[in-house]
């Protein structure tokens, strides 16, 4: 009997390992996207090619938590600042001032505190509630829609007024 000149199967060669690290990156991700950021600045930050973050967050759950709530970290400022925008706010502020010294004294500035007032926005406003409470704040549009026989009969009495009027 000959022998079988097969060889066995080659093992799959081991990849470059991975630069992910569960301590760090977590944390930045959360960090990153709570400031706004987008996915695409996210491996910016984190120097790494946009698929290498997709494959991330595919396979480490705890990445992908962290990077929802940095998403919803940032929607919840947005909503509180639309909130603030939409009923009015106070913040200090300061002013800067140039004081006379008198005659011939010369003159110096001074920084004074001051509160500065932001009033509501009624657009702000209206969004809010439009989002908030839809059913009784929404734009309703009420459509009928009345079939053909109904634009059929609306033609046929537009022409016998035309016909009544010559």
């Amino acid at each position: 009997m000959a022998k079988s000149k097969r060889k066995p199967p080659k093992k799959p060669k081991e990849g470059r390992p991975s630069l992910y690290s569960p301590e760090e990156h977590p944390k930045t991700a959360r960090k990153v996207m709570g400031e706004g950021k987008t996915l695409g600045e996210l491996s910016e930050v984190l120097g790494i090619n946009r698929s290498t973050l997709d494959d991330w967050r595919k396979n480490h759950v705890e990445f992908s938590v962290m990077i929802e709530m940095g998403k919803n970290d940032a929607t919840d400022r947005v909503e509180r600042a639309l909130y603030e925008r939409a009923t009015g706010y106070t913040y200090p502020s300061e002013k800067i001032v140039v004081v006379s010294g008198g005659q011939g004294m010369g003159s110096s500035v001074e920084r004074v505190p001051i509160k500065e007032h932001c009033p509501p926005d009624p657009g702000a406003a209206m969004h809010w509630l439009k989002n908030r409470r839809p059913e009784e704040w929404k734009d309703k549009q009420i459509l009928e829609h009345q079939g053909l026989d109904a634009a059929a009969d609306k033609m046929a009495m537009a022409r016998k007024r035309l016909k009544n009027d010559r």
